[in-house]
């Protein structure tokens, strides 16, 4: 099966350059390329003075914690031995990014389950501050691939150490800790290298709409979005995929990576046959201006 009509866009992904920059609007209205540049070197570099903005956390008895307050500010002691961890101690390593204060009072008045559920539910936790104070210092996590293009084309590193950045306080402060910790487990799963090509412009908005959106929901879902990203498709070379040169290597890392294993019983005919069924299955080159 073969087509020239684009099939796959990333969801809220790439579509024309032409479209982007109208969605973008008129370029007096846009900030200047130079401004971006200046803002994330500065904010970049005065991390402390980054998370000293970020909002205080809440704890269950109307407390809160300030995370810039002190070095100790989340630190919570285990005064147990490993062999004596409570199952409450053991869930909350298990679902969050580490054990501290913060969490240690959720889990202590909600229980077991009732933490569970907490985190599991994500969407009732509120991290609108902390996105607020990221996007408004970490410039670079509200644009497009086609605005990064515009802005970081000679300078690609400025939007990977932005998206480190985030990636970090979140896991850090957020909330939604096991949704943090789910966004870093499939990022692993579906592994993308970052500084493979135009990766740096093209992974911030796989990490956005496919992994963190579909960080706690289904795996056919999560699979479909990453089918249908630019970013996964150019790192495994799908878009150079045509039906006169078939090119099996995003049918063979589907297979063996993402889905059934190495050993999962698939044949050679089988990787060819996916092959053919993604011939085509590419996105309009937004490079080309």
């Amino acid at each position: 099966m073969d087509t020239t009509a684009t099939k796959a866009a990333s969801p809220g992904g790439l579509t024309t350059l032409k479209a982007d920059l109208a969605r973008a609007g008129a370029p007096e209205a846009r900030p200047t390329r130079e401004r971006l540049e200046a803002e994330s070197r500065s904010r970049t570099a005065s991390f402390r003075s980054l998370v000293k903005a970020l909002p205080a956390a809440e704890l269950p008895d109307g407390g809160t914690v300030q995370p810039g307050a002190s070095p100790s500010s989340l630190a919570a002691a285990m005064t147990t031995s490993a062999a004596d961890l409570t199952p409450e101690h053991r869930l909350t390593q298990r679902l969050t990014m580490g054990y501290n204060r913060i969490e240690q009072a959720w889990i202590d008045a909600l229980g077991y389950d009732g933490y569970l559920n907490r985190q599991l539910d994500a969407d009732k936790l509120n991290d609108n501050d902390l996105e607020s104070v990221l996007h408004a210092n970490l410039p670079t996590l509200s644009l497009s691939p086609v605005e990064l293009l515009i802005y970081y084309r000679e300078n690609q590193q400025i939007p990977v150490i932005e998206l480190w950045v985030a990636t970090l306080l979140r896991s850090l402060y957020s909330p939604k800790q096991l949704y943090e910790r789910m966004s870093i487990f499939w990022t692993d799963h579906f592994n993308i290298n970052i500084f493979d090509g135009f990766q740096p412009l093209l992974k911030p908005e796989d990490h956005k709409t496919v992994v963190r959106r579909h960080a706690l929901g289904t795996f056919p879902d999560l699979l479909s979005a990453s089918a249908h990203s630019p970013s996964m498709l150019t790192y495994l070379t799908n878009d150079t995929n045509h039906k006169d040169h078939p090119n099996e290597n995003y049918a063979r890392e589907l297979m063996e990576l993402h889905t059934m294993g190495v050993d999962g019983g698939y044949t050679q005919e089988d990787v060819k046959e996916i092959s053919r069924c993604f011939t085509g299955w590419r996105f309009k080159d937004f490079a080309a201006g």
